[in-house]
């Protein structure tokens, strides 16, 4: 893709289906916070500060909290 700006918030957002959502600067915030948030938490899973039923139960939490453009599109994912 060299030569083309590409926007990452559009990526990701066009990952769901197809699906292309013009996000606020709120919803941009939200975003940042929730992967921020599960950076750290996936962290602590790693090092095990916290099991994955802890981590589970935080990641519906913040998803709650934060409401993500990304979702539970990740959540599927093997962590460790």
């Amino acid at each position: 893709m060299a030569g083309q700006d590409v926007s990452i918030v559009r990526i990701g957002v066009t990952l769901q289906k197809g699906l292309v959502l013009k996000m606020t600067r709120r919803m941009l915030r939200r975003e940042a916070r929730y992967q921020v948030i599960m950076v750290v938490l996936r962290s602590f899973l790693r090092q095990r500060l916290i099991n994955k039923r802890e981590y589970r139960m935080a990641e519906t939490m913040m998803i709650k909290k934060y409401r993500p453009a990304s979702g539970t599109l990740f959540s599927d994912l093997v962590l460790i």
